[in-house]
Formats: C-alpha cells, structure tokens, sequence
C-alpha cells in the first residue's frame, strides 16, 4: 500500500513539471527588471543618493577624522603646507603604481541607471530630472579620473564578469574628453534649475562643464595638444550662461567679513553665490571634525601664496608696491591687503576680531600670540600660544567660533563646494 501511495506521488509530481518551482523568484531578493519597473520617483532620487557622498566631498563623510577634500585638495598645491615634508612642493612627488582612485563602480552604476531609467513609472519629468543628477555624476567622475590618470577606457554600458571589454586597453584622451563633454551636455539638457542648493541643478552642471573645459583646455594649450580653443570656447561659453541666472558675490557681512562668513554657514539655500553645497547636521549625528582640526592642526599658508594677495594701497604684488617688505614686521606686512587675506589666515594682535582663536582669556587674563611655528611643541592648553602653523601663517578660513570646543563631529556648518566666484574666474581665464 505504502509502495501504491507513493507511486502516485510521484506521478502526480511529474503531471506538475509545468509548475517549476525552481523558476520561481526568491522571496527575498528582487530582480534587476523587476527593481526598475517598480521604481517610482523616490526610488530613483534614493539611487541617486549614492553618488552624492561619492563625489560631491566637502568636509568628508560624516564623523570622518579627517577634514575633507575640499580643504584637503590644496595640500595637491603650494597654498596649503601640513606639517610634514610635502614631496609635491619640493618636487620629489612620484608616479603612482597604484590608486584606490581606480574604481569602476561608480562608472557601472551610472550605466546601469541609464540603461534602465525609462521602465520606471515615474513620471518623464523625475526621470529626466534624475538621469541628469546622473549624467553629471558621471561626467564628474570620470573627470577627476582623466585628472588623475590621463587617459582612461571609456565605459558606456554594464558589462559582465566574461565581457573582454573589461581588460581592454586605455582610450585615447580625446575620445574621452569628447565623451565627457557630450555627458555634461546631455546632463545640463536634463536637469532644472537649482532649486535646493543641495541637489545636482542645471546651473551646478554648467559650472562642473566650465571646470572640465577650462582644465581641458589649458593642459592641451600648454603642451601644443590640438583642440585646446574648442575647449576654451566651451568653458567661456559655460560660463557666460552662468553669469546670467542672476547669481552674485556674497556681500551680507560687508567688506570686512563677507569672506570669512561665507564659509562658516549652517545652509546655503538663500545664499546668493553658492550654486552647490553639501549638508551637514550634528543633531542628526552627522557632523564634522572642522571647526576643532583648523585651530588644533599644524597646517599654514604658505609664503608663496602669502605673496599672491596683492597691496590695497597700489593693486601691485607686495615685491612691487613700494609699500611692503619683509623687514616691516609680521602684523604690518599683513595689513593693507587684499581683505580676503585677514579672512583666511589669523593677525597675532591683541584686540583685533582678526585675531581669530590665536589669544584666549584665562584667569582674568589675555594668553596667546603668533602661533607656534614648531610641530615639537604642539598646541596645548597649558601653552600660552593657542595655535600651531608649521608656516606661521595660521589658516582661520571654514573656523566658526561657536563650533570649536564642543567636541569631536559636532562641526554643522555646510560645506560650499560650488560658487560663482569660480563661475568669474573661469570666464575671466578662459576668455584671457
């Protein structure tokens, strides 16, 4: 009987081989098609939250150590010195064998989204909106890539692990550059005009395509690459769209402070010169190191670019003006400036509002001075210099005072990663 029972057992599994379990979708998974066909407007907007953090770097991730690439980015210069022996300034700077920078995911993800962007349900208007937070995002990244490495493989589609495209060769720079460009064109086609200082806009991509050809356009000038006034034109033209949407420099705080205030805003939505911005909240556990590592660090403007800030009195460069010398003193060679240069570095005067966090009152009375100038003798409460410059030219730029000793990662103030004041000088280099 038992033998009887499961016979027909079987027989009645073979009738069912039509249903085959074995095609069924896992409960707990969901498929490529089936992700894009059930996306709507927020599903979209959440995919292009990956790239943000990605790209868009400001002060660094949040509750980061470190202080973020926008500041960071100009150790790649003679401006900004850390306390170390910088090989970039001193041309000892060697060519990478290896960079974690040579990532293709977000490349990948990018394609993904536009390869299937149009099976959402979403309205054409967030689609297109949304495909051009990723153009410019790609476009972006494979910017800093050419920055970078110089010529890259150009991707334009999702490829799988046994796809020999994987491993082909570099294309040539200017069939990537010509890529880029077409990219950033498309993005400033889909995407509107900035509404939240935040999120990817029209004006943001313009400004990014201002950059790439500008930057393009130099590096072929300066090496006799053909193609350099294409570029040139380009970004000339970028910029010139720019200056038109009715932006302009932040003046709120008068001459004196407009400078300094411009970086140390908790939100830039109402403010007339950031075009870009990045968020930051301690409330929310997403805060920054920045306001304690600028007054802690050892990093100092450098000489060089201590020089570049031209003489208020004659509009000439300080070797030049008759005004200035190095024998004058330290405060008296930094007065009578461009005002942008007390609203960057730190006047060791007493009483001055320049002075920044360079003095402090302890006891009933007033500490502090030049910053110290030596990394053996670091900052310190028990010192009575508040601040270390490895150049003794102390950077107060991104300090806001009321964020400064309240801990680790409770820095609030956003970060402006995009402004009009790059916008003017772009038209200006470029048009020159």
């Amino acid at each position: 009987m038992k033998k009887y029972i499961f016979s027909c057992i079987c027989i009645l599994c073979l009738s069912l081989s039509g249903c085959d379990y074995l095609d069924t979708e896992p409960g707990d998974a969901i498929s490529s098609d089936r992700f894009w066909e059930t996306s709507n407007a927020a599903a979209l907007e959440q995919y292009c939250n990956l790239y943000y953090p990605k790209l868009i770097k400001g002060h660094g991730d949040p509750l980061s150590w470190n202080i973020g690439n926008m500041i960071m980015q100009e150790y790649q210069s003679d401006n900004l010195l850390a306390a170390g022996a910088s090989s970039i300034t001193f041309g000892q700077n060697t060519v990478m064998t290896s960079s974690t920078d040579w990532d293709w995911s977000t490349v990948r993800g990018c394609n993904a989204f536009l390869e299937n962007y149009e099976k959402s349900p979403a309205s054409d208007i967030d689609k297109k909106k949304f495909a051009g937070e990723i153009l410019f995002f790609k476009a972006f990244d494979y910017f800093n890539k050419v920055c970078l490495f110089g010529e890259v493989p150009w991707y334009d589609s999702t490829l799988n692990k046994d796809n020999p495209e994987l491993y082909k060769g570099r294309d040539s720079r200017d069939l990537v550059m010509t890529n880029i460009l077409a990219t950033i064109n498309k993005a400033i086609e889909f995407l509107p005009r900035k509404t939240k200082v935040y999120r990817v806009s029209r004006d943001a991509a313009l400004l990014l395509k201002a950059r790439i050809c500008l930057y393009e356009g130099t590096w072929r000038r300066y090496r006799n690459v053909e193609g350099d006034v294409k570029f040139l034109e380009e970004a000339y033209k970028a910029s010139g769209e720019l200056m038109g949407y009715g932006y302009e420099l932040y003046k709120a705080s008068g001459t004196d402070d407009s400078y300094f205030d411009l970086f140390i805003q908790d939100n830039y939505n109402d403010n007339s010169e950031v075009i870009l911005s990045r968020e930051y909240d301690p409330a929310l556990n997403m805060g920054h190191n920045v306001p304690n590592s600028i007054p802690n660090s050892e990093q100092g403007m450098s000489r060089d670019c201590f020089e570049e800030y031209l003489c208020a009195n004659t509009g000439k460069p300080i070797s030049l003006c008759g005004c200035h010398n190095p024998n004058m003193g330290y405060n008296a060679e930094m007065k009578n400036r461009d005002g942008r240069l007390l609203q960057t570095v730190c006047l060791p005067e007493s009483g001055s509002k320049y002075a920044r966090f360079l003095y402090r009152t302890t006891g009933g009375l007033l500490k502090g001075g030049a910053p110290n100038i030596f990394s053996i003798l670091p900052n310190s409460d028990t010192r009575t210099f508040y601040a270390a410059s490895c150049t003794g030219y102390s950077v107060c730029k991104f300090y806001k005072a009321s964020e400064h000793y309240v801990g680790n990662h409770k820095g609030g103030i956003d970060a402006p990663v995009m402004r009009y004041a790059e916008v003017l000088l772009i038209r200006a280099e470029a048009g020159a």
